[in-house]
Parts: C-alpha cells; structure tokens; sequence
C-alpha cells in the first residue's frame, strides 16, 4: 500500500518468516490424525468410546442438560410444547402428527414411518429418534426402553455379553401432548394472530393468501405477484413471505408436493371468516 512505511513492511516480512517458520516444523512432523494417542493408554480410550446413548428419561437428573424447550423451564409441559411448535414452525406438522400417532404406543420404527409419510415433501435433518427425544424433553411423550436381550457366552474361556437385538424405545402422548394438539385443531392460533394489534390491518391479506393457496399449491414467487403490490402492504413493507410465514406457525399453511396449500385448519378458519362478514352485511 502506498501509506505503508518501510518499518511497517519490515515488520510484516518477519511475521511472515516465523509463519514460514512454524510450517516447516509441522512438515517435517508425519502427523496422522488416526494415529492412537500415545499420552493414553489403550484401556481410558476404550472407556471413551460411546456405545450407546440413553433415554432422557433413564439420566440421573444431576446429569440432563435442561434445553431451551425442557419442560422444568415452563409452568407446565403445555406451555413448553406450545413454545417447541411456536419456534419450530416447518416441523410443526411432524412434531403434532407424531403426537397424535403415539396416543396409541408406537416403536421408533413405528414413528419413522409416520414422519416419513409427513416429511415426504419437507425433509429435515431430524431423525425420528431425535423428534421423539425433543418431544419427550418438553414433556409430550414418555419413552419406554425394554431391558436389552443378553447372554453370556463363555468361548476359550473368556465371558462376555453379546447383544443379540438392539433395544428400541415404545413412545406414547402423554395427556399435555394431547391437550396441546386438541387446541390446536381449534385454530385459536390463528384467530390470535389475525386479530393482534399489528397483523388485524393485514386481515383481508390473509384471507386472500388462504382463499389462494386453498384452489391448489403455490409458490412463493406467485404468492408474491398476489400481495407485494398491494397497497395494505406499503407501509410499513410487508412481502408475501411475511404472510407465509405467519400462516404457517399457525398451522393454517403447509409445504406439500413443492407448494403452499391451505390446511384444514386454514380452511375452517376461512370460512368461519366469510360465515361471519356475512352476518355482518346482513345485520347491515
């Protein structure tokens, strides 16, 4: 650089040597990262293997690391599977499907054919078990671990346990989860957020999102052409993601076969809108 003094340059070329430096004794190092730790012996590495990882509820509780949706933070384990749905909107659907699946016990095997029936167009990184297990944590399901099958076989004289099946842990709702996911087939979610303060101007926005995305699956970009030039939407700027978005937390809106359809959440809720605007006119 042309502000550069000739001491500043001196001072950069010898931070460069001493990195040049360190590289050349890292070279000459054969390093393999594989390579056992010398410092351990064989036996601690072993002890550092994980085999197997428990259910929450097998932890002792001086060992559960309380997560952000664990029940023991919430007054109750409605509350804290009401704020799980709330800040997970695009599992919402799984998270309930699987609640109402497991009023009736259901393996894991079982709940993974369930959330691949409902994961088909919105994959997630989630695995079953590990839906299972934040379900659990906020208190909507118990988990069920069967004693793991084992017998002791002594061959050239030394015993050890061979685990002839893996355990596999029977979920079921608890009586929270299932409180939680009848409110929500009640829609008042959707009625709060259209009648809030700063979402009731937005109110005929809504409608028409619902009403649009209820005639067959739309993109965002055709959600979009419908609301981004309106003049509701000006001022303050709102865009069709806004509205998708809030349709969606709510359950009214789901991703399916690569487009927004209106749920039957959705659809209720747009009549019971239209049935009342009727009365309205008709009283006027």
């Amino acid at each position: 650089m042309a502000h550069e003094t000739y001491g500043e340059a001196a001072q950069a070329a010898d931070r460069y040597g001493a990195v040049q430096d360190d590289l050349e004794l890292f070279e000459d190092d054969e390093f393999d990262p594989f390579a056992a730790d010398v410092d351990q012996p064989d036996d601690e590495a072993e002890d550092d293997q994980i085999t197997d990882l428990p259910m929450m509820s097998e932890l002792p509780e001086s060992h559960r690391v309380r997560g952000r949706y664990d029940k023991a933070n919430y007054a109750s384990a409605q509350d804290a599977l009401r704020e799980l749905l709330r800040g997970n909107p695009a599992r919402r659907q799984v998270l309930v499907a699987i609640i109402d699946a497991c009023n009736d016990p259901h393996t894991t095997s079982e709940v993974a054919q369930v959330v691949e029936g409902v994961q088909r167009d919105n994959l997630s990184v989630y695995t079953p078990l590990s839906l299972c297990r934040m379900l659990e944590t906020a208190g909507a399901l118990t988990a069920q671990v069967p004693e793991s099958s084992e017998e002791e076989v002594d061959e050239d004289g030394d015993g050890y346990l061979e685990v002839k099946e893996p355990r596999e842990a029977t979920w079921t709702a608890t009586d929270a989860g299932l409180e939680v996911v009848s409110e929500l087939r009640e829609g008042n979610e959707v009625r709060e957020l259209v009648g809030s303060a700063s979402e009731s101007p937005y109110r005929d926005i809504y409608l028409r999102l619902l009403d649009f995305c209820a005639e067959q699956g739309r993109s965002a970009k055709e959600v979009g052409a419908l609301i981004d030039d309106d003049p509701l939407v000006q001022n303050p700027r709102r865009y069709g993601a806004h509205f998708i978005d809030g349709m969606e937390a709510t359950g009214a809106l789901v991703w399916r076969d690569k487009g927004w359809h209106t749920t039957e959440l959705g659809r209720r809720f747009l009549a019971a809108e239209r049935d009342e605007a009727a009365v309205a006119v008709v009283a006027e």
